[in-house]
């Protein structure tokens, strides 16, 4: 028995290990630490998307407010046209059924057209923007209201064409004789809009092919008329340059008391700069969150190198319920929808 025991100890080897203190079962795991773990993830997540946010803000080239327009350029704001998926949706419903109602063979031939908006529809923000644009266009000028004004914009798909047929509803509902001229010769839209013939218009008293008083068509809307595009010439600026212009819109000065011309873009072709300088005044149109800053800097250079008298900016299609508005005065439309709902 020594001998086995004394073989067995010459086998171990010697160990400076000894136990301190019985190691105890932990009642929850070290690793992960759920609470820690989210409360850095919301951390990062809410740093992450501020540094985002700014980021696209300042990769975003566009004007959105009456306040960037008067940092760019010179010239003044006119005001603000809210887009129509920033109205309230039970106004909106309210409105159509208030329209269908009064005029229902006109709603269903036109719709819930946005081109005669202030006409179908009085009681929206989108009637009382253009009123309001209205209001600015008869103070714009210290002699007196101008007789011509002509709408362009610095690229297409701006909504020209539907700011000026709203702005001559406008002034029509005042009394006056207005009358809507489309000289927009490349692509006409507004003998689609009051469901006029175009075989002939004002392309056609341009080539001396017709008089002047055949061409006025009056419409659906008490005071409003209008002259139709025409066929569309193979060479408009040419058209545009000759004196018959000039003739034309004084002798129809004569008849009403506010022309609004309807034009091409003005970078695009320079049809707008031929009839700016038969016109007492311009009204450039953007668009809120599509017209870059530099289109809008180019537009109102060729305007300042053709001496044109510049009425003013207006922004269309301006989302009211973003951050960029929802601050500001221009917040005062959603104001007047709940009004007018309220009282429907």
């Amino acid at each position: 028995s020594r001998l086995k025991e004394a073989s067995v100890a010459a086998g171990l080897k010697s160990s400076n290990i000894r136990i301190v203190e019985r190691a105890e079962t932990p009642t929850a795991p070290f690793k992960p630490n759920p609470v820690r773990n989210l409360l850095l993830g919301m951390l990062i997540g809410l740093l992450l998307g501020v540094g985002l946010a700014f980021f696209i803000e300042y990769m975003d080239n566009t004007v959105k407010t009456p306040d960037q327009v008067e940092q760019l350029t010179t010239l003044p704001s006119l005001g603000v046209i809210p887009q129509a998926e920033s109205m309230p949706k039970a106004v909106a419903a309210a409105s159509k059924a208030k329209v269908m109602q009064v005029v229902p063979a006109a709603a269903s031939r036109n719709g819930n057209s946005i081109e005669l908006v202030v006409h179908y529809e009085p009681t929206t923000s989108l009637a009382e923007a253009f009123r309001s644009l209205r209001t600015s266009i008869m103070l714009s000028n210290s002699d007196g209201p101008p007789h011509t004004v002509l709408f362009t914009s610095p690229r297409p798909a701006e909504g020209k064409t539907t700011v000026s047929t709203n702005t001559a509803i406008a002034f029509a509902q005042t009394g006056k004789r207005v009358l809507l001229l489309d000289l927009d010769l490349r692509k006409p839209r507004l003998h689609t809009i009051f469901k006029l013939d175009n075989a002939i218009g004002f392309s056609s008293f341009l080539a001396g092919a017709s008089e002047i008083s055949p061409l006025i068509h009056s419409t659906e809307i008490e005071n409003l008329y209008t002259i139709t595009a025409g066929p569309i010439p193979p060479n408009p600026a040419e058209l545009l340059s000759s004196i018959r212009l000039k003739q034309a819109l004084e002798i129809l000065k004569e008849y009403f008391d506010h022309i609004i011309i309807d034009s091409p873009p003005i970078l695009s072709v320079s049809d707008s700069r031929i009839i700016s300088r038969f016109t007492d005044g311009i009204i450039l149109v953007i668009r809120s969150g599509e017209t870059p800053k530099q289109v809008l800097r180019q537009a109102q250079k060729d305007l300042q190198l053709i001496n044109a008298k510049v009425l003013g900016i207006l922004i269309n299609a301006a989302n009211l319920r973003s951050s960029d508005y929802y601050y500001s005065k221009y917040h005062y439309y959603q104001y007047g929808d709940k009004y007018h709902s309220k009282h429907a």
